[in-house]
């Protein structure tokens, strides 16, 4: 190889490494971080029903709703935003699932903490910029039931 192809070969192979991650790569919303935010976040965290056990409102904790894109982004009584896109230390809910388990402010209070591969999928989503796809919301019946 004669040093000019030689140096063509480096500055390509340099280019490559500044290349944004490949699709396949990156998280995908709808298939890996709705799940979890459904099974362990918007029981609590959903748009206000009448519980109908006991006949009451419920509205949600923390004044916090995780059932649409427009909420997630939006804070709640702690007046910091759920999720910031590109800022994982700025984003509460991640601050929220990798506090101590008995801690007061530690989410979700009951039921299965999110794993440690949940909350590495969850920072890596909005490391990446939090994008919801075409997830508009999610809708749940007043017995916590998903509807489609």
């Amino acid at each position: 190889m004669n040093r000019k192809s030689l140096v063509q070969l480096v500055v390509v192979a340099s280019s490559l490494s500044t290349v944004a991650p490949l699709s396949a790569e990156d998280v995908s919303f709808e298939k890996e971080v709705l799940p979890v935010l459904e099974k362990k976040c918007m029981e609590c965290h959903r748009e206000a029903y009448t519980d109908p056990k006991r006949g009451r409102l419920k509205k949600p904790k923390g004044d916090l709703r995780m059932d649409g894109p427009e909420h997630i982004v939006k804070a709640g009584e702690s007046e910091k935003p759920a999720i910031t896109a590109g800022k994982p230390d700025e984003s509460e809910a991640l601050a929220r699932v990798l506090l101590p388990e008995d801690s007061d402010d530690f989410m979700p209070p009951k039921g299965d903490a999110l794993t440690k591969e949940e909350v590495e999928l969850l920072k890596k989503w909005i490391e990446q910029g939090a994008k919801f796809g075409e997830w508009k919301g999610t809708k749940f019946s007043p017995e916590g039931e998903k509807v489609e």
